[in-house]
């Protein structure tokens, strides 16, 4: 692996870049990388790459797969570090695509661009006890190629723009708006929540989604203050803190 340094706000995050790993996932949970504060791993391609319940991620040569690790800075609420790192990827996929694009979150943290999903992320938390440690953040963007087996659901962001993407500047903006946002959440979780909805698929939206092994409809009526999403389901509202949207 290579190893490069990015500077933030007077501080340096190690960044190791691989050509090809199994899943950078699996690499930042190493204990070569448990003395760093903050660390992030790239690499070019994953054999192994993850998304949500363990779902495979196709991982092809040619888009982005990032994992950050941050020895624990949130005291409480970390469970919306999901949302800020949305807030986080929509913000810098929406400066580089064009304007007639439509972009949007898929609840809870999943980008999509006119309708396809371009930007997944996963997040996994290291804890000691019962005391959460490290959060571990997952980041796979399809920025020149799409797996082409999922071409009905999910797209590419060279499609929609003629900006160049370069990797390390990239990654520069990725860690540098997660700072700038767990910094907010730690003040007023609240403004995470209105901040991720303004940039959510619009309210009312018909979904689908897996309940006891159904695939049942319901209506969208965004998130709640304690961070779960609200479902109209048969005129009755539930929440949730886990829902397999499809």
């Amino acid at each position: 692996s290579l190893k490069k340094k990015i500077h933030i706000n007077k501080r340096t995050i190690p960044l190791f870049l691989f050509d090809s790993i199994d899943s950078t996932m699996n690499e930042i949970k190493k204990k070569k990388y448990n003395n760093f504060n903050e660390v992030a791993v790239i690499a070019s391609q994953q054999t192994q790459g993850r998304g949500r319940r363990n779902n495979n991620w196709i991982s092809d040569k040619g888009n982005y797969y990032l994992s950050i690790r941050l020895k624990q800075k949130i005291q409480k609420n970390f469970h919306f570090i999901t949302y800020v790192i949305s807030i986080v990827l929509y913000d810098i996929i929406k400066k580089h695509i064009l304007k007639s694009t439509e972009v949007f979150i898929k609840w809870p943290n999943d980008i999509y661009l006119n309708d396809k999903k371009v930007c997944g992320i996963l997040i996994e938390f290291l804890s000691y006890g019962n005391k959460v440690n490290d959060i571990i953040i997952g980041v796979g963007v399809n920025i020149n190629n799409n797996p082409k087996k999922l071409n009905n659901s999910s797209t590419y962001l060279k499609k929609y723009s003629n900006l160049t993407i370069e990797t390390l500047e990239f990654t520069k903006s990725i860690l540098k708006g997660t700072d700038y946002w767990i910094k907010i959440l730690i003040k007023n979780k609240d403004i995470i929540l209105k901040e991720w909805m303004k940039r959510s698929k619009k309210i009312n939206s018909k979904i689908k989604f897996y309940y006891k092994d159904q695939l049942v409809n319901g209506i969208y009526k965004g998130i709640a203050d304690d961070g779960s999403i609200e479902v109209l389901m048969e005129n009755k509202k539930n929440n949730f803190f886990n829902l397999d949207l499809v």
